[in-house]
């Protein structure tokens, strides 16, 4: 018997795969990016409010009756990571707050105050000068993280630093002048300064609005030193920021392009277009920082 031929319309068909091409965008990504430009005034005006609300009925009252409440553990767990976490600008470490109840059984939480004052800072400092001021902080955490390490026979935690706007550009400096600091999570940081205090820096020429204006040398300086340290010593990043934070503009809360792909060193980017500058402190973006935060292997510093 011969075998009989099977017609190419008896045949099964191979599926077909697309692939798409550069600079093409499809028809989901358009209407993505048409919904982002039709709603961007609302969303903007909509986190403006709400960042003025958790201002004025979050953390001015929180922070004037628990501003200098001492929150820092007085007995390390060896066996949790230590989380310094250093806030923003006029303001107090009471801003973390919800970060706090999120991460307090899972990591060692310490945090301070930039300034004596409540929600007060000294426009006559620059950011080097709050750099430098948490230097002995950090020492101080070490040592006590070395010495609850050698008592339980375990092995130390390494620093992980969370800041938040101007706490963000305090981290980056001190992670470009500390190479043992090797994870940093950033939440609406200023990495290249900010819209508005260039602007307040006209009528307000203190050092502290200079060093925190848009592309300060401050800034150029940090992020040369940061990258010289990237490119040496391995750095994990986690950047949380928002398309709507008008405080800061969006693309000042990012890290240059050459810096997010050093090799060796790991840069995440969480962008939400939703939460504001303050109110990203109080989203869901920190729960779900939270998540990974728990999860992750000990590590030593």
């Amino acid at each position: 018997m011969y075998p009989v031929p099977v017609s190419s319309s008896d045949q099964r068909e191979s599926p077909q795969v697309f692939e798409q091409q550069p600079g093409q965008i499809t028809t989901a990504q358009f209407a993505c990016r048409f919904f982002e430009v039709l709603t961007f005034i609302p969303r903007c005006i909509l986190a403006t409010i709400t960042d003025m609300a958790i201002a004025a009925f979050c953390l001015l009252p929180l922070g004037c009756f628990l501003g200098r409440v001492d929150y820092n553990p007085k007995h390390l767990d060896p066996k949790k990571p230590h989380v310094l976490m250093i806030h923003g600008f006029l303001n107090n470490h009471t801003a973390f707050g919800f970060v706090r109840c999120l991460f307090q059984k899972a990591a060692n939480l310490f945090a301070y105050n930039n300034d004596d004052g409540i929600f007060y800072n000294d426009l006559r400092k620059s950011i080097q000068d709050y750099t430098d001021s948490l230097k002995p902080k950090i020492a101080e955490i070490r040592m006590k993280a070395e010495l609850a390490a050698k008592q339980n026979n375990t092995k130390k935690q390494g620093i992980h630093i969370i800041g938040h706007s101007l706490g963000g550009a305090i981290a980056l400096a001190l992670a470009a002048e500390d190479s043992e600091i090797q994870e940093l999570t950033l939440i609406t940081p200023l990495v290249r300064g900010s819209i508005v205090a260039s602007c307040l820096s006209i009528c307000l020429p203190f050092q502290l609005m200079k060093d925190m204006s848009a592309n300060s040398p401050f800034f150029q300086n940090m992020l040369q030193r940061l990258k010289v340290r990237m490119e040496k010593h391995p750095l994990k990043i986690h950047l949380i920021n928002s398309s709507v934070d008008l405080l800061i503009g969006p693309e000042n809360a990012r890290l240059p392009l050459d810096m997010r792909n050093i090799p060796g060193s790991l840069v995440q980017e969480t962008r939400h277009h939703f939460f504001g500058h303050v109110g990203m402190l109080f989203s869901a973006a920190m729960c779900s920082l939270h998540a990974l935060f728990a999860k992750r292997p000990q590590e030593v510093a």
